[in-house]
């Protein structure tokens, strides 16, 4: 839900390169690094605050992106599922 909730927030995200968060999070969304290297999350953190139109980009693809995860669409797509069965 966290997550979500960060792409919501239209701020840059910077994430560790998991098959859990690579479901939602891709290189368009977010800025994916390394897990368990601190080194490369400091490297992702200074590249978003340094490179503003990166994180824009970033930002704006994430809160779109998270609009088809919304309870409504979500509870479209059960409502839909029940229907068809």
């Amino acid at each position: 839900m966290k997550m979500f909730e960060y792409m919501a927030a239209g701020k840059p995200i910077v994430a560790s390169n998991l098959p859990s968060i690579g479901e939602v999070l891709n290189e368009e969304n977010a800025l994916l690094v390394e897990s368990d290297n601190p080194k490369m999350l400091a490297e992702g953190i200074n590249k978003v605050l340094q490179n503003r139109d990166f994180s824009a980009k970033i930002s704006h693809k994430a809160f779109n992106d998270v609009q088809s995860y919304s309870w409504h669409r979500r509870s479209g797509k059960v409502l839909s599922f029940i229907g068809d069965s």
